[in-house]
Formats: structure tokens, sequence, C-alpha cells
């Protein structure tokens, strides 16, 4: 009898246990990348409602979707949804053109790449990259004048010495520009600051419906309960339904939309997919630096090359912090360069994003947060073909017209069963194209999409 009991006791213990599982993550909003990096402000406490179990894992079917949607977003309020790129400020900055070292103590024109001078200010500092050989030489000037075009004069800052290397010799092109603090006179005058007009960044409403319908003969039957057909009917459509957005956020082709006219006053809306923008950049025409192709052959080379360009310096990026969506030659890649070349210092499972199977990757350039996306991973199934799909989540924001909803036994004259229907409207906006916040390494041989 004390056995039986015993035995009763314990298995009253376990369901308790499986009555209040928790997942460690929080489902409030992220407010700032920064901080969920340092502190790990998603390891909070929270129910599962287990009454929908496909919901339960939606976390699994729609990755991207899940973890962009824990960062700050705002809500669409017309069909087609603008966003603002973040300014990104350069302190590092190249000569467009070489120039001859002077022969006497004046203004020089320093030539700048198209629109670099507004990164600088009038009475900036400027630390030219060479070493002069003549001590009445050097490379510390200041920025006299913006002046017109784009090019700006600047001076010496000792006023006694020449601005190059030596008498007669040339400074080449591509020579790097230092940024610096302003050394502005005692009692001078403000200047003209630096004006940055934010860019906007737009994409179209996708609409997403996921329909499902059972007849009369089957509801008389009585079959509808929990476990039956209705209920296994409509969980196969909201999976339907996170598939189609989940997919659409990755693949999709370039925006769309169809202009209602007379003989058609239907509108068709299509959002423009995340890997088509950086391979062909954003409506104006900006590509990530961080988008690598590879041929047929797959080589280390490659991914040193993304890696290099992915981690750029000049970015206002102390963490240095990527998250990749990634097939498993990814994953395969990673295990290779920490047990065979030592490249990588150390792989640790992450659970901070509320999503399974994430791995921080300590390279040396800086840290991957790889996710083995299944969408990614049936899409393209070569072994040694990697594709990496790298991106920085406050940069890019879910905007949702209309959140998941049931429109439940639909009336409609054309059908005779009773229909029901999933829908979601919803968009994506991508900031900062152009820089690598964002990056892509992919075979460049195969298609893409």
């Amino acid at each position: 009898m004390f056995r039986k009991l015993f035995h009763i006791a314990v298995l009253m213990v376990q369901a308790f246990m499986l009555l209040s599982i928790t997942v460690k993550y929080s489902d409030d909003d992220i407010k700032s990348w920064d901080s969920a990096v340092k502190s790990g402000v998603f390891k909070q406490m929270i129910k599962i409602d287990y009454s929908k179990k496909i919901w339960d894992n939606k976390a699994r079917y729609m990755p991207a979707q899940a973890i962009l949607n824990r960062f700050k977003k705002r809500q669409a309020t017309s069909t087609i949804t603008y966003g603002w790129d973040r300014t990104v400020m350069k302190d590092i900055l190249y000569t467009s053109a070489a120039f001859t070292s002077q022969s006497s103590v004046e203004a020089l024109t320093l030539p700048l790449t198209s629109g670099d001078k507004n990164n600088i200010l009038q009475e900036q500092n400027l630390m030219l990259g060479f070493t002069p050989t003549d001590p009445a030489y050097t490379n510390d000037v200041f920025v006299y004048s913006k002046g017109s075009g784009d090019s700006v004069s600047v001076k010496p800052v000792d006023p006694s010495k020449m601005i190059g290397i030596a008498s007669g010799v040339d400074v080449p092109s591509s020579t790097l520009i230092n940024c610096l603090g302003t050394i502005f006179n005692q009692y001078s005058n403000s200047v003209d600051p630096i004006s940055f007009f934010p860019t906007k960044v737009t994409n179209y409403q996708q609409y997403f419906k996921a329909p499902y319908e059972y007849d009369e003969t089957a509801a008389k039957e009585d079959l509808y309960v929990d476990g039956t057909l209705k209920s296994m009917l409509d969980a196969d459509a909201q999976y339907f339904l996170l598939l189609q957005a989940e997919k659409a956020l990755l693949f999709n082709g370039k925006m769309y939309k169809h202009d209602a006219v007379v003989a058609d006053k239907t509108q068709r809306a299509k959002m423009q997919g995340l890997i088509y923008t950086l391979l062909n950049g954003d409506p104006q025409g900006n590509v990530s630096p961080a988008v690598v192709g590879y041929n047929t052959t797959w080589s280390m080379e490659k991914y040193e090359e993304w890696q290099f360009k992915l981690f750029d310096p000049e970015l206002g990026d102390p963490y240095g912090k990527r998250l990749v969506f990634g097939n498993k030659a990814a994953r395969k890649v990673f295990t290779d360069l920490k047990n065979k070349m030592q490249s990588v210092r150390e792989i640790t499972p992450n659970t901070s994003y509320g999503v399974k199977g994430v791995d921080t990757i300590y390279t040396d350039a800086g840290e991957l947060d790889l996710l083995v996306h299944p969408r990614i991973a049936a899409r393209y199934r070569d072994i040694d073909k990697p594709f990496m799909l790298a991106v920085t989540p406050p940069m890019i924001e879910i905007v949702e017209m209309t959140p998941t909803y049931l429109a439940a036994n639909i009336q409609n004259n054309d059908v005779t069963g009773f229909k029901s229907e999933y829908r979601r409207q919803l968009t994506a906006i991508y900031n900062n194209i152009g820089t690598p916040y964002h990056g892509l390494l992919y075979n460049a041989d195969a298609p893409v999409l």
C-alpha cells in the first residue's frame, strides 16, 4: 500500500511539473540592442498557453519574426509604411586623389570622396595617414574652410610647417584621414553645422490569409471536438500563416503594388524581402559592403572577406555583434573554424532570444549569434555551400497593420461548408541597408531567392 501511495504521489508531482513549464524569455519589447547584448534582459519568466499547441512552437516556425518582433516597433497607419535610416557618422575618411607635398606654408585643398565632407566640421582637427620624412613637414592639419565641391581647405596646426611627406613627394590617393576633435580659437564664432537628412525607407503592406473549410456532413457527425478534424485543420491553418509570413520576410522579391485602374480595382501589394534588399539595395540603391558571393567552389577566404567587412570598425557598433540566420553548412563552417583553424575561440549556447538553437560564436573580428533557420536550411541544402544572412535586429522593424486574427465561420454564398480564415497584414522596414549592420554570404553561381 505504501509503495502504491508513493507511486501516485510521484505521478502527481510530475504532472504538476508538466503543467508548470516555463520558458526563460520575456515577451516585452526590447528597447535597446546594447542593453540586450550586455544584460540578458530576456531572462524573465513567462507562462506559455498550451491550449493551442501550434502557437507554443511558433518561434521555431518563424524565428526571424519571433526575434525581430521583440525589439521596439511601431504601428503602421497606411498601405505603404515609411521609416527612417539611422544616421551613421564616419570618423575615418580617405583622400579621393593624390596631392603633392607643399613647397610653402599655405592652405591646401584636400580631395574627398563625394559626400564625405558631410562628416567634417569646419575647424576640425584631421590627422593624415602618412609619416613625414622631413621635419619641416607635418600631417597634423585643421579644416580652414569647407568651401564647395568634394574637398575641404586645410592648414597645418603648427603654422611653421608645410603639409606633406617631403619636398616634391606625392601623397597617394586613398590616404587615410583620421577625423579628431575641433580646435577653435578662443572667443571664435560658431560655424555651419553638419546637416544629415535621414533617408526615408519604404515597403508595401502584404495581406496574408490561411483559409480552411469543413463540410456540413462532417459537422453533423459531431467530429469537431479537441483533437479531431476541426482542431487539426485549425492548427494547419495557423502553421501555414506563420510559414507564409516568415518566407515572405526572407525570400520575397521586389516590393510591388498593383495600382487600381478602371478594369481592375483590386489592389495587390507585396512587401520586399530581406535577402532581395541586401542583394539589390534599398529604394535609394544602397547596398551593404558586407554582401559577398562565392563561386561554386567554397573557400574559407570568402568567409574571412565577409567577416572583415561585416565588423566594420567605422560603424557606431561598439559591441561588434550580429544575428546570423544560416543553413546547416554555415554551422559546419564554424565547427571547422574552431576545430581545424582555431580562428573561432568559443561556441556557446545562447538562450537570450527565446528561440532554441542559437549559438554565440566568438570570432577574431566580433560575435555572431548563429541560428540554423529551418526555412533557409530547407532552401539551401548543400553541405558544402554555406549561406549566412547577418542582421542587426534594431535596424529591422516588423510593422503590423493587422495583427493575426481568426475570421470564423465566414458566410459566403459560394461555400457549402463551414469556412474560417486566419488573417494578418504586415510589412518590414530595413534600415541602414547601405552599411554592414547587415550582410550576406551566398553562392553566387546558384539562384538565390
